[in-house]
């Protein structure tokens, strides 16, 4: 092996294309060391290649995921030169071996502004048409050339079994013949290879074809329910029938793409039978195999976890090209060390690079790497591509999806119209995103047919990515409907059909269900009983019915097609309309125009050598940006709205300057942090994009850790932390949840809640520390936590953040939340100025005095005023007299909030939210009303510009302390931090300060804790041992929370059997059976843990506050037989002693007090369970002290300490310890 020199001789074989392929890779091969044939071996994202990197890793492969454009609308000559660049890097290596660039190009080169965008493979299966599919791979392979990549990963030729799966719209049908024959799109995406090519073998026809890849082997369309990346049950005589003959249509195609699925619980990318056996061995493949994106990670349970074995794995099952967008260097490494190690063979690795360069080499990337300019003339062009049926219309039309009754009544008359149109479908979606049980019509679409058809003859056309529940009503009220599926940019192919110039062609590709019940659907069983079966589809013609007709033409009969639609299948279209004109190419002007705003925005965006992060931000750069920012950019920063309606038109077109997560609201379902960031980091490139570059600022509710992101440490909620009293601690959980946010590219926590609580009853008493001033204002010491601890200069008042890993924290929520009558939520505070500002403003002064960035406003009111509209308290006490100079946040469509009915008179909220003091309005979804009503607002005077510029300024304040201008995506060298050893030690340390002990033993000599670990036998029960989501409570994963082993960590059940000794049986009973209470004497003890389910909010309000889930009755029945220790879950003390007779209220039974030898309050403590077991077996003892007082009942709520009837079950401060009791 050839190890040092640089490969200069023209006359080298591998250099030489007349030398054949084979002797080429093997030339090449020898001359390899490890590390360039590693490096080949890796595919990266061009969001972290530089030549750097190519260079210094031997990187043999770059990919564009979907979504992740380099500039906003950039044309394909702007990617050309991008790619190029890559390429040049490349081949400035010692061996020179040319990347290969891959992207997303599914229907048409989807990713890039200009392009032609065909018909979803949901609709091409539709047209049966074999040449038209191999005739769009070639004009998509010369828009892909022309952008300068050379390989695409499409086609999925998925047989797609259950339309409930959200990649349905991918599939060609559900029928395996038809994809089969549909993979006719291979030999036009490569050419179409010459007879005698050998089977199995890669082939590319020459410089205006693309490297295709077959996706995703195998199975991936049949998972049980439709769901993504699930698992398909199937006999392997099946899988092959059904799903593997597909591939063996496309065997010259020169790539194949595994599953995420799974076969039979196996999953697809680390299945050697599959992968190598079958595709490699069996079937011949000689292609290269290349995993899906960071398709290794997925093969960890949980996700990410035990990488390394991840990768021995999947490399020895023979996935040859390796998706790691970002953790390449973990991945090399990883690799480096598994093949010095003997673990990967060195020829599995040499098979792997032959295969990736056979793909080279076959695709002449050694003799031409760059693109070819001269194709760019193809790229939207009309002459070629658009007579495909794909010709361009309106890439950027809006539309309301609703419609008004009233629009039909007085006067209007239906005569006034012939025949109305609807069209209605899905929103865009894809993969997990796009999993539906229920796949219906989006927008009330349903509503909108049947109003408007009971009016007016109506076709209704239906843009879907597979078959939907059709209302029956609304199908009997229209004359008509078509199913359009995604059909492109190109809609005059719909108005071919509809107007009659060509007749209807297509046929179902899929049964359309009639209800999901009968999901999935086979046409060869005897139950088979479709609406519309496969292969259904009428003809306007044979049908004799009267199409629709253009303004101003009678209407026609159609008994017979055209002479035009039987010479031919794809005529050349006359022009009759300047309607059907082709828009003309981007002009070179507009192609510059990212670059230059990028030269326009930096004056702002440099520093200057500004001294310290805490001096006040520039006068130039804010003057900067104030003077150029147009009305409608302040507006914009103005804005907050939901990442499910945020897109890159969205934040381009409306200058939006905040995005947030709604709790729940995630990428996908138990997302890691790196899936959190590569959707943070599209949304910041986005904005970047935009005229003057401003970076938008990304916000959660992480209010116990990263607790929306899986794997994340989750830490006591607020009331435990509260029990701890320990504000170092405290401190050290903000600078944990800080590293673990901004590792998934989130850069505002909207934490923490410094509620001083008033009544127990109230839904977010958890998210209080306590019922004293004092104790909320000590803990508030997260903020320095999460935001760095600002110097003993800083300024008051004054916004800070130490560095890129920290954390904006937000204090909330401003003021009197916790003190509302009755503990109500949003309800209304009714106290004095002077007692809210003693209990309820105090701890704001600390979270002021730490450099809070923002503060959000309270839902609810005081002495009947709405905080969202109180001048007084938002903008003379907390801006004027506080001195807050950061800005300040409503709540969820807070000024919603201010009318009677909520949700009234928007116009009137946004006058009053925005006067009184609220800088940025977090409007999820509504965002467009809002703007418009803020826009006219100030037009009209309303709202002066006073106002808006304040605003402004606060909001830009915090984003340059944040140094948001400067490091505005992701660090990802954070990720490791994420759920990592050090980070959950600190968690269980929280767990272990946090428990208080209420009672310990029925005698005070004879204490029952701590527990013997080398018990023989011992009982555990209840719902909440072994329930993860129960231990967390709300605002875990959703707002609510959820039950269930909703994230990694540890459970009290979990816990006790890793303390206990080996020889101790553990015996867990979710509720005890009688055969075990039967046998109690075999136990030497009992731990039952019960308490509240997950809540947020108003669903937490709570009058009676007894313990649910029949807690009293498991405790009564266990504890009356064996001694027990019982352990409550919940976020605010419980009803503990229950009445005798409700007439004699003074008379109590304790079932809980009086028949249990110990009780420990264990509050929500989150994921570190062993921190219970830490205490209760004696490695540590009890430090926890109550952060509020434990009421006898609820009759005696609010409870006042300072009170002379002041007569608690156990007082504020309780707590005791084995040790001294």
């Amino acid at each position: 092996m050839t190890d040092a020199g640089e490969v200069t001789a023209m006359d080298c074989v591998y250099k030489n294309p007349n030398e054949g392929v084979e002797d080429r890779i093997q030339d090449l091969l020898q001359r390899m060391t490890v590390e360039e044939k590693i490096g080949q071996m890796t595919q990266i994202h061009r969001a972290v290649s530089s030549a750097a990197i190519i260079k210094d890793f031997f990187i043999g492969n770059v990919c564009n995921s979907a979504g992740k454009s380099g500039n906003k609308d950039a044309l394909s000559e702007d990617w050309a030169e991008m790619i190029d660049g890559f390429q040049t890097a490349a081949l400035e290596t010692r061996l020179a071996i040319p990347i290969i660039y891959g992207l997303d190009a599914v229907h048409g080169n989807n990713k890039f502004y200009g392009t032609t965008i065909f018909s979803h493979n949901i609709g091409l299966g539709a047209t049966r048409d074999y040449d038209l599919a191999r005739i769009i791979g070639s004009a998509t392979a010369l828009e892909v050339r022309a952008s300068g990549a050379h390989w695409v990963f499409a086609p999925c030729v998925a047989v797609c079994k259950d339309p409930r799966w959200g990649r349905c719209l991918e599939s060609y049908s559900e029928d395996t013949d038809v994809v089969c024959n549909m993979t006719s799109i291979v030999s036009g995406l490569q050419g179409p290879p010459p007879e005698g090519h050998p089977a199995g073998y890669p082939f590319l026809a020459g410089r205006n074809n693309v490297v295709a890849c077959a996706k995703h082997f195998v199975g991936d369309g049949g998972t049980e329910m439709g769901k993504n990346e699930g698992d398909t049950i199937a006999s392997y005589e099946d899988l092959e029938r059904i799903h593997m003959a597909p591939y063996l249509n496309c065997l010259a195609v020169s790539a194949v793409m595994p599953s995420y699925s799974r076969w039979n619980g196996r999953k697809l990318h680390g299945d050697r039978f599959l992968m190598t056996e079958i595709l490699k061995d069996k079937f011949g493949f000689k292609g290269c195999l290349v995993s899906d994106w960071s398709g290794i990670e997925k093969m960890g349970e949980p996700r990410g976890s035990n990488y390394r074995e991840c990768v021995e794995a999947a490399i020895n099952t023979g996935i040859d090209m390796v998706m790691v967008p970002y953790r390449y260097e973990k991945f090399i490494n990883e690799l480096t060390s598994l093949v010095k190690d003997g673990k990967i063979l060195m020829s599995r690795i040499d098979d792997a690079v032959e295969r990736i360069l056979r793909l080279k080499f076959t695709a002449g990337l050694f003799e031409h790497p760059f693109s070819d300019i001269s194709l760019l003339k193809f790229v939207g062009c009309k002459c070629r591509h658009n007579c495909l049926g794909c010709r361009q219309s309106n890439r950027r039309s809006r539309n309301k999806s609703g419609l008004r009754e009233d629009s039909f009544g007085g006067d209007f008359s239906n005569e006034d119209f012939s025949y109305a149109i609807v069209a209605v479908g899905e929103a865009p979606y894809a993969e997990s995103r796009g999993d539906d049980p229920e796949p219906s019509i989006h927008f009330d679409g349903d509503s909108i047919v049947r109003l408007v058809a009971e009016k007016i003859p109506t076709v209704a056309i239906l843009m879907t990515g597979r078959p939907l529940v059709l209302d029956m009503t609304m199908l009997e009220k229209v004359e008509a409907l078509v199913a359009a599926w995604l059909p492109g940019t190109e809609g005059h192919g719909i108005a071919d059909s509809v107007f009659g110039d060509y007749d209807f062609t297509g046929k179902l590709l899929k049964s359309w269900f009639r209800e999901t019940e009968q999901l999935p659907m086979n046409p060869e069983a005897d139950s088979y009983h479709p609406l519309f079966p496969l292969g259904f589809g009428l003809k306007s013609t044979k049908r004799e019915v009267q199409v629709c007709h253009r303004r101003g033409d009678p209407p026609r009969e159609r008994t017979a097609p055209s002479r035009r639609e039987t010479e031919t299948r794809i005529p050349p279209r006359e022009t009759p309309t300047a309607s059907s004109s082709s828009e003309d190419h981007e002009t070179e002007a507009e192609s510059s125009r990212f670059r230059e705003n990028e030269a326009k925005s930096s004056r702002f965006r440099d520093r200057n050598g500004e001294s310290s992060r805490f001096h006040e931000v520039s006068q130039s750069r804010r003057g900067f940006t104030r003077s150029h920012g147009v009305f409608e950019e302040k507006i914009g920063q103005m804005t907050q709205i939901e990442r499910s309606v945020a897109s890159h038109d969205v934040l381009t077109d409306y200058f939006i300057g905040s995005v947030q997560s709604g709790a729940g609201s995630w990428p996908f379902e138990d997302a890691k942090s790196s899936d959190w960031a590569d959707m943070i980091d599209g949304f910041q490139r986005s904005a970047l994009a935009s005229r003057l570059g401003i970076p938008i600022i990304y916000g959660t509710d992480a209010v116990h850790g990263n607790n929306n992101v899986y794997g994340a440490t989750i830490f006591p909620h607020n009331i435990g932390l509260g029990a701890t009293r320990d504000a170092e601690l405290v401190k050290r959980i903000g600078a944990v949840t800080a590293l673990e946010v901004r590792a998934s590219g989130i850069h505002w926590t909207f934490a923490p809640c410094v509620a001083v609580l008033g009544d127990p009853r109230w839904g977010r008493c958890y998210e209080s520390y306590g019922e004293a001033a004092k104790i909320v204002s000590e803990m508030s010491s997260i903020i320095s936590g999460l935001q760095g601890e600002p110097p003993e200069e800083h300024p008051n008042g004054y916004p800070f953040l130490a560095g890129r890993n920290n954390l904006i924290a937000c204090a909330k929520h401003f003021v009197g939340d916790g003190g509302t009558d009755k503990g109500l939520s949003e309800g209304n505070t009714i106290a004095s100025y002077e007692d809210l500002e003693r209990i309820h403003v105090a701890p704001y002064l600390n979270c002021i005095s730490q450099g809070v960035c923002t503060v959000m406003a309270s839902f609810s009111s005081w002495n009947g005023s709405r905080l969202h509209s109180d001048y007084y308290l938002l903008t003379e006490v907390l801006k004027q007299k506080l001195g807050f100079k950061g800005f300040l946040v409503s709540d969820w469509d807070g000024l919603e909030t201010i009318s009677e009915p909520q949700g009234s008179d928007n116009r009137n909220c946004v006058k009053l939210g925005i006067n009184a003091g609220i800088d940025m309005v977090m409007v999820p979804y509504k965002y467009q009303q809002f703007i418009e009503d803020l826009t006219d607002l100030v037009e009209s005077g309303e709202v002066q510009m006073a106002r808006i510029n304040d605003a402004v300024e606060r909001i830009l304040r915090v984003k340059f302390v944040a140094g948001l201008f400067e490091y505005p995506l992701t660090d990802r060298s954070l990720l490791p931090t994420v759920g990592c050893k050090e980070h959950r030690e600190v968690a269980r340390e929280a767990v272990r300060k946090s428990l208080v002990l209420l009672k310990n033993g029925k005698n005070d000599d004879k204490p029952f804790l701590p527990l013997d670990r080398t018990a023989e036998r011992i009982l555990v029960v209840g719902t909440h041992a072994d329930d993860l989501g129960n231990q967390c409570g709300g605002w875990t994963k959703t707002k609510s929370g959820q039950s269930g082993k909703i994230t990694i960590g540890t459970t009290l059940l979990d816990a006790i059997k890793a303390a206990v000794g080996d020889k101790t049986e553990v015996i867990y009973e979710k509720t005890p059976s009688k055969e075990t209470l039967a046998s109690c004497e075999d136990f030497s003890y009992a731990i039952v843990a019960l308490g509240e389910p997950p809540y947020a909010e108003m669903r937490g309000d709570n009058s009676e506050l007894t313990i649910p889930l029949n807690g009293n009755n498991i405790v009564t029945a266990v504890a009356e037989k064996i001694p027990t220790l019982v352990i409550l879950f919940t976020g605010r003390p419980m009803v503990l002693e229950m009445p005798v007779d409700i007439t004699c209220i003074k008379h109590h039974i304790s079932p809980v007090l009086e028949k249990t030898e110990a009780l420990v309050a264990a509050w929500f403590p989150g994921t570190e369970g062993k921190g219970m077991a830490d205490v209760i077996f004696g490695d540590y003892d009890f430090e926890g002290k109550l952060p509020l007082s434990w009421f006898k009942r609820v009759d005696q709520l609010p409870l006042n300490v300072d009170s002379n009837f002041y007569d608690p079950l156990f007082p504020l401060g309780y707590g005791l310890n084995c040790n001294s009791g």
